[in-house]
């Protein structure tokens, strides 16, 4: 299985959390489903701003987007991100900037909340012209994607990773 990352539109708090209904891998995309935001992390805790933990949300539609083949993949590719806009090492608590939540969100996975996604958007939109100017095809080629991962959310949707290789954080 790849590493993927699911964008959902469309959250409702469900009156009763009960039993949250997961989308099968290559659902329809109108097919909704639900989730429990069951903690933060806290090294980055305002990652979920927008969701409560504790609360079950249902939603209307969600997108999948292959990101890479492997978690190995991925965290190279966060690496470059981290040079990309200078930090000297991955930022910790104390540290705020250009895609932190993104950066550190393989720490704990969970869920990105509609708040981060919208700051990420930004993020992308503002160092689109930085990364695209190193020529590196392949880096910016997942910069793109990454950057419709979180457009897709809105200002109503979160993110999060499914895959095995999201458990390895």
């Amino acid at each position: 299985m790849g590493f993927y990352f699911v964008g959902c539109k469309g959250l409702k708090k469900q009156d009763d959390a009960g039993e949250c209904l997961f989308p099968l891998l290559g659902a329809d995309l109108r097919d909704g489903g639900s989730f429990m935001v069951d903690f933060t992390d806290p090294a980055c805790p305002e990652i979920i701003a927008g969701l409560e933990v504790g609360v079950a949300y249902e939603y209307e539609r969600e997108n999948w987007f292959s990101v890479c083949d492997t978690w190995r993949d991925y965290s190279s590719w966060v690496e470059e991100l981290v040079d990309l806009v200078g930090f000297e090492d991955v930022p910790d608590e104390h540290e705020s900037g250009p895609f932190r939540e993104l950066i550190l969100y393989g720490r704990f996975g969970g869920f990105i909340g509609p708040v981060a996604s919208a700051k990420l958007v930004a993020d992308f939109i503002e160092w689109d012209e930085r990364a695209r100017s190193l020529g590196d095809d392949a880096f910016y080629g997942w910069y793109a994607r990454m950057r419709k991962v979180f457009e897709c959310p809105g200002e109503t949707g979160a993110v999060w990773c499914e895959g095995e290789t999201c458990r390895q954080g």
